[in-house]
């Protein structure tokens, strides 16, 4: 399971791992899955990018999707 994500400016892999984590999966492993399911890297990620995280959305953060 997944949920769509749009990339506000400034986000990077780690800060979207650790907003959207559950507080059970290492940060590492979540950058790890989010590069994997949309195929990026650290170093292609850009505002406005709509990516996939893995998991449900909590609710908590708007997606402007």
């Amino acid at each position: 399971m997944a949920f769509e994500y749009r990339v506000q400016a400034g986000d990077t892999l780690w800060d979207i791992a650790g907003r959207f984590g559950d507080g059970r999966t290492d940060r590492r492993q979540a950058v790890y899955e989010i590069c994997r399911m949309n195929d990026i890297t650290a170093g292609t990620l850009q505002s406005g990018m709509s990516i996939l995280i893995p998991g449900t959305n909590p609710g908590r953060i708007q997606t402007g999707l």
